[in-house]
Order: structure tokens, then sequence, then C-alpha cells
């Protein structure tokens, strides 16, 4: 990683917690709104899609981070897919990746039969 990649990473980690606590605050000043809000909340999610990312040591830094910040931390290894969830209270992320990423190999190309107006 470069020098001008890590300080941008740290800007918008900056600028994510700022912009958290700000919702946060929100949140507090406006509980009527708690309803509404619950469901983006409780299901917050974030995928690894670059192959250039190590989709293996992103989940497992994932995984640390949230454990010491607290969260209820859950591990699902499919055969497709490794997800990292974090629970913190009533508020969940969790972090995917696909097996190809986290086995580092390029996925296989996949074809299908593209769907048509005539199955309609």
């Amino acid at each position: 990683m470069n020098q001008p990649d890590t300080e941008a990473r740290r800007v918008l980690a900056r600028e994510q917690a700022e912009g958290l606590r700000a919702l946060a605050r929100l949140i507090e000043q406006h509980p009527a709104l708690t309803r509404v809000l619950a469901f983006p909340l409780g299901e917050m999610r974030g995928y690894v899609v670059d192959a250039e990312d190590d989709a293996r040591g992103t989940l497992a830094e994932f995984r640390r981070a949230a454990l010491a910040a607290g969260a209820e931390v859950s591990t699902a290894n499919e055969i497709d897919a490794c997800t990292v969830g974090a629970r913190f209270g009533p508020v969940t992320v969790s972090v995917k990746a696909k097996a190809d990423l986290m086995a580092g190999q390029p996925a296989p190309p996949v074809s299908y039969i593209p769907l048509n107006t005539e199955e309609d």
C-alpha cells in the first residue's frame, strides 16, 4: 500500500466516523425515528469485491476490530462465501467475501442462459 492510499483511507475513516456520530446524535434527538431506522441499522452490509484486496485479511481484521470494540461477532463459512457479522446491540454490520477471493484465486467463468422477454 502506498502512502497516498493510506492517507486517503485515514481521511475516509475520519469522515465515516463523523457521519456515524452525526447519525447517533440524530437518533438520540429524534427517538420517534427509531422504527424507520431499525431495518437499515440492523442489516448494514459490506462486500470485499476487488481481487486486489486481501479478502481473508480484511475479514480477519474486521473480526478482530469488532471483538475489540465489544461486538457480538459471528462467522459463517459457507461453500460459496465467508461472512463476518458484528452486532452492536440493535446495530449489525456484516462483511462478506466470495470463496474465490477468500482463496486468492480467480473465479472460474460462469455461464447461464440469458433471460428473455418470452419467459414473462
